[in-house]
């Protein structure tokens, strides 16, 4: 099996409907068009053997395209051009086709209808139409959407996406099950009309090294970083002293940028004293933050590349924090 190639979902195939494992549904549920096998096994964790087995049954089961488990694509078959007028009669693969796809078909045949009656046909909707119900602007039809048994992670994904309205969006946060993939919160961050309540329940969930990913990224709107400021703040404060000096160390004293007015208890002054710092890009961003302490400017001043370099030195004796003692020792 090629490691370049890129298996993609079959998005006419009623999933919920097939009988998958767990290790199966979960490799499943990482493709999305775009990722290779290579890419695949890094992203799941599994063996290149156990990727290669879940990848050839479900393009036997016609859940993929298995054009990459034999010999490759064939010479005389076209690619499909995503650029190429859709037809709601035959579902094309590709998510983008597929989403262009179901939303014309929410446009021509369901749109028109009663938003009542379209709220009962969420209920109990399957394959195309509970996919083209996805695009309803109204929040009622999501919520109805949301309840329907088969609705799963591919609905999920295509609300977050292209849903318009925050009260649709808040009901899709209320399915912990389904917010936790990380299309879904990929989406979620994208989409300009999720709520900040909604925003602070994800962040509360992630890693505080996640929370402050999105808080300094560019994949986000600004309301989003903001929140994930604000939340990171939070969460440095109330972590554990060794999770805040690891994100220290991890992205080399970035983070405190975002957390001025903010200072290290007595473990984590520790625990950064006794461990050696020989990034410059640390020191420098140690040396800047207004609350770095005099013990871990101190240990600075010891780093043999900090005794060296008289541009270090000087940045770290100018901080306030700098004890005369220090200046007299130096």
């Amino acid at each position: 099996m090629a490691d370049d190639w890129t298996p993609r979902p079959n998005p006419t195939l009623d999933l919920l409907a097939l009988d998958l494992d767990r290790e199966e549904g979960f490799v499943l549920s990482r493709l999305d068009g775009a990722t290779s096998v290579r890419d695949l096994r890094a992203l799941t964790g599994l063996p290149a053997g156990r990727v290669a087995t879940i990848l050839e049954r479900l393009a036997a089961h016609g859940v993929i395209d298995g054009s990459g488990s034999g010999e490759g694509e064939r010479a005389d078959e076209p690619a499909i051009d995503p650029a190429a007028p859709v037809s709601t009669s035959r579902v094309e693969s590709g998510a983008a086709t597929g989403a262009r796809s179901w939303r014309r078909i929410f446009e021509q045949e369901l749109h028109p209808l009663p938003v009542d009656l379209r709220v009962e046909r969420a209920a109990d909707a399957q394959n195309e139409i509970l996919r083209a119900l996805c695009f309803d602007p109204a929040h009622r039809v999501i919520a109805a959407l949301l309840e329907n048994p088969r609705c799963g992670l591919e609905h999920a994904r295509l609300v977050a996406a292209h849903h318009r309205s925050s009260r649709g969006l808040d009901a899709l946060g209320e399915q912990a099950a389904l917010v936790r993939d990380p299309q879904v919160e990929r989406h979620l961050f994208r989409n300009p009309q999720t709520s900040i309540r909604l925003l602070r329940r994800i962040f509360g969930r992630s890693r505080m090294a996640k929370v402050y990913r999105l808080a300094v990224g560019h994949d986000a709107s600004e309301v989003v970083r903001e929140t994930a400021r604000r939340t990171f703040r939070k969460k440095f404060t109330a972590g554990t002293a060794e999770e805040r000096v690891k994100l220290i160390l991890d992205c080399e004293a970035r983070c405190l940028a975002l957390l001025v007015g903010i200072a290290l208890d007595a473990k984590a002054v520790a625990l950064l004293c006794r461990r050696a710092l020989p990034s410059m890009l640390l020191v420098r961003n140690l040396a800047r933050w207004p609350s770095t302490p005099p013990p871990v400017l101190a240990h600075l001043l010891r780093q043999p590349h900090v005794r060296r370099n008289q541009a270090l030195r000087t940045a770290v004796l100018r901080h306030p924090n700098a004890t005369s003692a220090m200046k007299q020792e130096i």
